[in-house]
């Protein structure tokens, strides 16, 4: 995924009440790693129980969007560093550039999720979000893409920050070898 891209999953409310016995406001699995994430331990949970769904799905991706590359395991309809939608047997994403901010396809894709009685899951922070423009755009207001589009320069300066403390909180404990290097 770009860093000009808003990224959103599609669920459906069936598949998250037959987990979790209702629709979540957040969904941990989707937030960002963190330096606690144990990757050895995460379980990919599939909403999606039908692949009848997923099928009628695509058919409506397919009038949304001109252009389809079919891969194995998936079906990428749009331009993977612009606007598309990625559907898997068992994931439904969403990634909006918003260099050029596409409202139309926003639109279609939200009227799919609610064709389909899905939310959606906003990738930044993993709330559940309802398929409604309005809330979309609210949020994408204070997105890392959008950030990155307006002020690229501040933006990746932030993420090289967070990369140093990141591996700074990485090394604490670690003793140097002979060279004067941490292990």
């Amino acid at each position: 995924m770009a860093i000009w891209q808003i990224k959103l999953t599609l669920l459906p409310v069936e598949g998250l009440i037959r987990i979790h016995g209702s629709v979540p406001n957040e969904l941990d699995d989707f937030r960002p790693a963190t330096l606690e994430t144990n990757f050895d331990e995460i379980e990919w949970i599939d909403y999606w129980d039908s692949e009848n769904a997923v099928g009628e799905l695509r058919e409506e991706a397919a009038k949304v969007f001109s252009e389809c590359c079919e891969l194995p395991e998936e079906q990428v309809f749009g331009q993977k560093s612009g606007n598309s939608l990625v559907v898997r047997s068992d994931d439904v994403q969403f990634r909006w550039d918003v260099r050029a901010p596409d409202l139309e396809i926003l639109d279609s894709v939200l009227r799919i999720a609610r064709k389909f009685q899905c939310v959606v899951v906003w990738e930044e922070t993993g709330e559940v979000l309802q398929p409604e423009m309005l809330d979309v755009l609210e949020k994408a207001k204070t997105s890392k893409a959008l950030r990155f589009v307006v002020d690229p320069k501040n933006c990746l300066s932030d993420i090289g920050r967070m990369q140093s403390n990141f591996r700074s909180r990485s090394n604490v404990g670690e003793e140097p070898d002979e060279s004067g290097e941490k292990e």
